[in-house]
């Protein structure tokens, strides 16, 4: 197991790719923060895009977060991502968020 935090600065109303699972991994999402550095209470929504289903969840869809404040908590639970696999975000327009995520990378065994 290999442990990274991944960020982004969100571009305000844009799907925005996080991170991707790299190919030869498997990669469990552990914490996911979301930062809002608006003065006032905005808008994100999550997703994850599943490649080798070619289609997209949402996981929370335009949650509020409180201004200037921080949300998301997988809590005891986790999300996997398979290789290929992309965690987005999306803010609500004339918003500013940071989305910070803490990983961690598994090395696939290939039989």
């Amino acid at each position: 197991m290999r442990p990274l935090s991944v960020a982004a600065n969100l571009t305000a109303n844009t799907l925005t790719s996080v991170f991707t699972c790299p190919i030869g991994y498997y990669a469990k999402i552990v914490l996911i923060r979301a930062v809002n550095k608006t003065a006032s209470n905005k808008y994100i929504s999550l997703d994850w895009t599943d490649t080798s289903a070619s289609t997209t969840y949402s996981i929370s869809y335009q949650q509020q977060v409180t201004s200037l404040t921080t949300n998301f908590d997988f809590g005891e639970s986790y999300l996997v991502l398979e290789e290929g696999d992309i965690l987005k975000a999306t803010s609500e327009a004339s918003s500013t968020f940071t989305i910070i995520a803490t990983i961690e990378l598994e090395g696939l065994t290939r039989l």
